[in-house]
């Protein structure tokens, strides 16, 4: 015998004998097996709303040797069923002993969960659970696996029932393709915000802080370009509404209360012990106008993040300035797309791998300790980088690196800003494109910035090398990482650069200070003391020869 146990929408199902698909002696062709089998998910729909009942079983049967009624035979039909269906267990109950249950909060196996509710579990069952959410525009096998289906309003509300099901030890969440749409920011609490005074800081979808827990939230796929101007159902995509947006406070009128807002963010401020991995999402934000943070990790201890997208702002959404290519509206300071950790994050590590943020105020606001990003891109954002730009910073120590990481479109270069002891910060292969018809306000406005009279910035050390090119496409020797008389804490070489060349190569580069180039002319090494408008100063290093 070469039975195979399935299941059904990935929930134990109760069938009655007498329901059995077909037994041995009136299975006529493959093709009335077909039909008998699409039909299955309508006959267990009905078994449930009737309450089901009897026992027996259904089994899958490669040879022709099982002879029970319900057995499904012949091999071209098994092969047919295992590609129908995805593990399909059906279970024998006593008759008249199983009900359907809305709200399941048991696991008894007499028990029949509706299509549409979702599994509350209580105390120790909750632990490593994995829920699955379904956008209303999800494709219909989705949807039909779903423990929460959306219906496009609200839908915060389902995503954080998800997250709060999950339980002390935390969990997965799974979401569905599709786009999930923001409606209300629901949970409020104190924050620092622009003026240094707490305030309201208002979050859509809140993670549970505290308890220890790993969250683990996890789209369908990521689409190879999303561009913010047509969603589709590829990819999941968590989406502020219009509505929504219009609702908030203008950051202009200083009548309004003084309120910050997140599409996720930590619920409360003591939430150093909870960890949060998320991969293959979007978020998009209707307009760049607001204090609007997508991603606020700032209070979360350990954090990866992969294959992570964020918009600050959707193409035709304003009549007024209907940005459908270029350039990107100018957006409103704490525009933020993802904000990491300020402090202490316990020995763990931040990791940041093939994200995306366009269009924001900054797109990534950085800080902490351990920081690894990899495959980080920042595209028409008026920063696309600020470490340690926090209202007040806590723990700043140990080394961030950041590799193969771009800057496309900026109007301000990496911008550094204070940490409260010495930080190492690695930037290696870093690649930027200058073109200012594209920045937000239309010009390039200051390269990377290190304020040399601000004590806390000048406690950031580092190694950097990069690549930049102008609206011609190519790497340039003539274009500085740093604004003049900042950087100079750091090693920092232009990659175009040659380790040696002639004089008369060298005197052609845009150097930044400490910069150290052999020149094979005079047969010595020349070092960049000072970098100006007019051009660079190289001076000769005093060497012994061997």
């Amino acid at each position: 015998m070469n039975k195979k146990p399935y299941r059904i929408n990935g929930e134990d199902v109760v069938v009655k004998a007498e329901n059995a698909l077909y037994t041995n002696t009136d299975m006529p062709n493959v093709a009335d097996a077909k039909g008998a089998l699409d039909n299955l998910n309508g006959r267990v729909e009905e078994l449930e709303e009737n309450g089901g009942g009897g026992g027996g079983e259904i089994t899958v049967d490669a040879i022709m040797d099982d002879m029970s009624a319900n057995a499904v035979q012949n091999k071209v039909i098994k092969q047919y069923v295992d590609e129908k269906l995805t593990e399909v267990t059906v279970s024998s109950i006593p008759a008249g002993s199983v009900v359907v249950a809305d709200n399941l909060t048991t696991d008894s196996s007499t028990s029949v969960l509706s299509a549409k509710q979702g599994k509350k579990l209580d105390g120790a069952k909750q632990a490593r659970m994995e829920l699955f959410a379904a956008a209303s525009d999800a494709p219909d096998w989705q949807k039909a696996g779903a423990d929460y289906l959306c219906d496009g309003v609200n839908d915060e509300v389902q995503i954080q029932a998800a997250i709060n099901a999950l339980g002390d030890y935390g969990g997965r969440i799974r979401l569905s393709a599709g786009t999930f749409i923001v409606d209300a920011l629901p949970t409020v609490r104190n924050h620092y915000l622009s003026n240094g005074e707490q305030g309201n800081y208002k979050i859509a979808i809140a993670l549970p802080t505290g308890k220890g827990a790993e969250y683990i939230i996890e789209g369908d796929t990521m689409r190879l370009r999303v561009d913010g101007s047509s969603n589709g159902n590829a990819g999941t995509i968590i989406k502020m509404s219009d509505t929504l947006y219009n609702s908030l406070n203008d950051p202009s009128d200083d009548s309004l209360p003084n309120e910050q807002y997140a599409l996720l963010a930590p619920k409360n401020v003591n939430g150093y012990y909870v960890s949060l991995q998320m991969r293959n999402l979007a978020f998009f934000l209707p307009w760049n106008g607001k204090r609007i943070i997508c991603i606020d990790t700032q209070y979360v201890s350990r954090v990866t993040i992969d294959h992570i997208f964020c918009y600050a702002y959707r193409k035709g959404f304003d009549p007024n300035h209907d940005h459908s290519s270029i350039p990107v509206p100018m957006p409103t300071q704490y525009c933020i797309g993802v904000r990491s950790v300020n402090g202490g994050n316990w020995g763990t590590c931040l990791d940041f791998r093939n994200t995306l943020v366009q269009g924001f105020y900054e797109g990534y606001q950085l800080g902490g300790e351990h920081l690894v990003g990899v495959n980080m891109a920042a595209i028409g954002n008026y920063y696309g980088y600020t470490f340690g730009n926090y209202i007040y910073t806590d723990i700043s120590c140990h080394t961030m690196t950041l590799i193969n990481c771009s800057d496309e479109q900026a109007a301000c270069g990496p911008k550094f800003v204070k940490c409260n002891q010495y930080q190492d910060v690695h930037i290696i292969g870093w690649n930027e494109e200058r073109y200012a018809p594209n920045t937000p306000g239309q010009q390039r406005v200051q390269n990377a910035t290190c304020d040399p009279q601000s004590t806390d910035a000048q406690k950031f050390r580092g190694y950097i090398t990069y690549a930049i090119m102008d609206d011609t496409w190519i790497s340039k020797v003539s274009l500085p990482f740093w604004e003049t008389g900042h950087g100079a804490n750091f090693v920092t070489r232009n990659s175009t650069h040659k380790n040696y060349a002639s004089w008369y190569e060298i005197s052609s580069y845009k150097g930044d200070l400490g910069e150290i180039i052999y020149d094979t002319t005079n047969n010595r090494l020349v070092v960049c003391t000072a970098v100006s408008a007019s051009g660079t100063t190289w001076r000769a290093i005093a060497t012994t020869s061997v």
